[in-house]
């Protein structure tokens, strides 16, 4: 088995750019400060295009959403969603860049835009 590398930082997020990234565990869903700020409601629903490979969350106020954790310096948020991971196979999936469509209120991305971990 070949070792795999990593360095100082590299399994974080960017905190400081400005394009959204998204960080999927295998509990968790994670959002950088770009795709944070972009999710302005206090919960988010998840949202699953099984034939496209697309995925997005919509911020919404309604209870039925995922709660939303933001960390004190509002850097980084974090939904636990486990059941999604495993059953849309996102559980370790790595950091993705995500795309935000205004229209829609809707954060978005594939899991073929792999920026770091499985691929």
């Amino acid at each position: 088995m070949a070792y795999e590398t990593f360095r100082l930082g590299s399994h974080l997020l960017s905190s400081r750019g400005t394009t959204p990234q998204i960080r999927c565990g295998p509990q968790r869903i994670c959002f950088n400060k770009a795709a944070t700020a972009l999710l302005d409601k206090s919960r988010v629903i998840l949202l699953w295009d099984r034939e496209a490979g697309r995925f997005a969350v919509q911020p919404t106020d309604d209870k039925s959403g995922y709660p939303l954790t933001k960390n004190k310096t509002i850097s980084q948020s974090c939904i636990t969603c486990t059941a999604f991971l495993r059953a849309t196979g996102l559980a370790e999936l790595g950091i993705v860049e995500a795309t935000w469509d205004a229209n829609r209120s809707l954060l978005e991305w594939t899991s073929t835009e792999i920026i770091e971990g499985e691929k």
